[in-house]
């Protein structure tokens, strides 16, 4: 924060107060900027699994912008290893202290020690105790080698209530975050490729999806969902145990169960067509089992 702005944001329209926090906090006036990162709770989700992502900054105050923004990421395949950077500080004994732009909060030791792991660039603290009134500190953090020491010194007086994360949702933050990034490689596939291949699973000679498909169909709505002017042909294809026409119809059938169970989830029918081919389009060998188990697949095809 520069000349005394001060920064409320909204994602999608909802208040975002753990990324106003962050820029309320910390001080950046160039010409060296560093990234600011928080993590977004899983209330705000839904939105941005449709595909939706509007975030809004505005000062509040009248006293001017402090903020030029250069790039805004989004990570929805969220990995905890890019917590690569380390700092430690100190304050008052027994003290809470949170990470700010997260719901991390660790409790100061008996001599006032506490430290994080923290992504790399600028960082910020929110420091407060019983009696005490509450404070922050900011520094940069550049990796586990190179650290931030903050030593935060707080008043006696009344504090403020902290951020209520409970209201946005669950603060397991990332629970959803593997389905999500199996369904971005979905729609960066279709794209780039035009197809995919995915192995679905069906009971042995049947159309009937067994329980573990429902994970994969959850993929494809997904990935649907954030792509709705995105239509697929799904293809249906098996191995050359059996018949020509037996297969034909089967690979048909599971095509088509596909189909049903992505539409049971709220994909409108009209953007989806299936299709068998039988044992016409083998991809590997149909003379081992492991080739046999590569041809019994479901390929989706952007249309």
């Amino acid at each position: 924060m520069v000349f005394d702005s001060h920064f409320s944001v909204t994602l999608n329209g909802k208040d975002a107060p753990f990324i106003s926090e962050l820029l309320n906090q910390v001080e950046q006036t160039g010409p060296t900027s560093y990234i600011v990162s928080a993590v977004i709770p899983s209330g705000f989700f839904p939105d941005i699994a449709s595909g939706k992502l509007v975030i809004t900054i505005d000062e509040t105050t009248g006293k001017g912008d402090g903020y030029a923004v250069d790039f805004v990421k989004l990570l929805v395949n969220y990995d905890e290893n890019l917590f690569t950077g380390k700092f430690s500080g100190t304050t008052e004994p027994g003290a809470t202290v949170r990470l700010s732009g997260t719901n991390t909060t660790v409790t100061a030791g008996a001599t006032g020690n506490f430290s994080f792991q923290a992504i790399p660039g600028l960082n910020a603290v929110r420091v407060s105790k019983a009696g005490f009134s509450e404070s922050y500190a900011f520094g940069i953090v550049l990796s586990s080698e190179t650290e931030w020491e903050p030593e935060v010194q707080l008043s006696r007086g009344v504090g403020k209530p902290d951020i209520d994360f409970s209201k946005f949702g669950s603060t397991d933050a990332w629970a959803n975050a593997a389905e999500w990034g199996k369904a971005n490689n979905i729609i960066n596939q279709l794209e780039t490729e035009g197809q995919i291949t995915l192995y679905i699973n069906f009971d042995t000679g049947k159309a009937t999806l067994k329980p573990d498909a429902a994970e994969v169909i959850t993929e494809i709505v997904t990935a649907l969902k954030a792509r709705p002017d995105m239509k697929v042909k799904l293809e249906g294809h098996t191995d050359n145990v059996g018949n020509a026409a037996d297969n034909k119809k089967l690979s048909d059938d599971r095509a088509n169960a596909v189909l049903a169970a992505i539409v049971e989830k709220g994909i409108d029918k009209l953007r989806l067509t299936a299709e068998g081919f039988g044992f016409e389009r083998p991809i590997a060998n149909n003379n081992t089992e492991e080739g046999r188990a590569r041809n019994r697949r479901v390929e989706l095809v952007k249309q």
